[in-house]
């Protein structure tokens, strides 16, 4: 009867992008789930490329694919654009839809604008991320918290990454409860190979945005005692950004060239899980940041992990590491280069306890597949 529910539905998605993430998976469930699906993807103000798409599918089959380019324009007006485009083009749309999911506010309020014409039934506000500080203006962080608590009181529905989520709400004026809040944490299908190569267990694997606030730099200074007492360890590196050129400096300076390989931004994430899955340790050392983004959301990383099979070292940083240490599949520590080493060295040195937290892990990773975590918050909205 869900299955039946679901597949008669007809589905608009609305997200703001830089890479992929969770947004997108849920695309790739409604694909194989729904009888008309409308994806519409913006581009965050500091992509290359500020054009946005338009994506429709009908029984699994694509039937529309457009792209709508802008000259670049400052923040605010390409905020604003987006939501002037998105209420335009579903509009145009000759179907009236049932479900409208805005992946962040600025998205849900298009979503309830076109409530009010009649063109949707009920919206989602699908809350990615919610950083204290959303810009470095604090006046248009203020109000964007505004917005974001004017969408949750209006929406049909709240869908949350993570409990803690509400808190900044509330440290932003939120005094309502809304019944129809649900945590929609990050999902990730399982990927791990039944077996894998035991002489890769001793490589440290990250895989994220290259800044600051992901810690990085906390592994690159542990790396001379690691490789002290394990010769073989390496530390692979995917991925791209900002404070690449700082860790590749680190890695020179401690002269770590032949242990810490920088492997670049991989588009196709297949050859990402491949890498993965063949072993090792996965890491997240995580700054703490009281205003950080990664305090109040769920990071897709953690999944990308458990889903391949890596015991995980994380710091107590993300609402997902509570959970890690409560299903004993990863090591949880504080920011602290010796807690650091002193984790990895535990992990690769005791096989035993490495395949126990690793079959942990993937038992941990079952309980976030996109069928199980989108299907039953889907089902919740149809049954209502």
């Amino acid at each position: 009867m869900g299955n039946q529910k679901l597949h008669a539905l007809q589905v608009a998605l609305v997200t703001h992008y830089y890479t992929t993430g969770q947004p997108d998976l849920l695309a790739e469930f409604f694909k194989r789930k729904v009888r008309l699906l409308i994806i519409m993807r913006h581009p965050f103000y500091y992509c290359e490329d500020v054009s946005s798409s338009l994506i429709v599918i009908e029984d699994g089959f694509s039937k529309i694919e457009k792209r709508f380019k802008f000259p670049k324009v400052n923040e605010l007006l390409l905020y604003l654009r987006d939501v002037i485009l998105t209420i335009f083009v579903i509009l145009s749309v000759r179907r009236n839809l049932d479900v409208y999911i805005g992946a962040d506010p600025l998205n849900a309020f298009a979503g309830l604008v076109l409530k009010r014409l009649r063109k949707v039934r009920k919206v989602i506000l699908y809350t990615i991320d919610l950083p204290v500080s959303r810009f470095k203006n604090e006046i248009l962080s203020i109000l964007y918290h505004k917005l974001d608590i004017f969408c949750a009181s209006k929406c049909d529905f709240v869908w949350d990454l993570s409990p803690r989520m509400e808190l900044v709400r509330k440290a932003f004026g939120w005094k309502l409860s809304n019944s129809r809040k649900m945590i929609v944490p990050s999902a990730f299908p399982l990927k791990a190979k039944q077996m894998i190569d035991e002489t890769k267990i001793c490589r440290l694997l990250f895989v994220g945005h290259l800044k600051e606030s992901q810690g990085l730099q906390l592994a690159i200074e542990s790396m001379p005692t690691i490789v002290e007492k394990l010769p073989s360890v390496k530390l692979l590196v995917i991925g791209g950004g900002p404070f690449q050129k700082e860790l590749q400096r680190m890695v020179s300076e401690y002269s770590l060239e032949n242990h810490v390989l920088f492997l670049g931004y991989i588009n196709k994430h297949s050859e990402i899980e491949e890498i993965l899955s063949e072993g090792g340790v996965g890491i997240a050392p995580y700054v703490p940041d009281p205003k950080g983004i990664t305090r109040y959301a769920d990071p897709m990383k953690l999944k990308v992990y458990l889903a391949c099979g890596l015991p995980v070292i994380v710091t107590d940083v993300p609402w997902m590491a509570e959970i890690i240490k409560e299903y004993n599949a990863g090591i949880v520590i504080k920011y602290d280069k010796n807690e650091f080493i002193d984790a990895v060295i535990k992990l690769m040195t005791n096989r035993e306890l490495y395949f126990k937290i690793r079959e942990n892990a993937l038992k941990l990773a079952q309980k976030y597949t996109p069928e199980e975590v989108f299907g039953k918050a889907l089902l919740n909205v149809v049954s209502s």
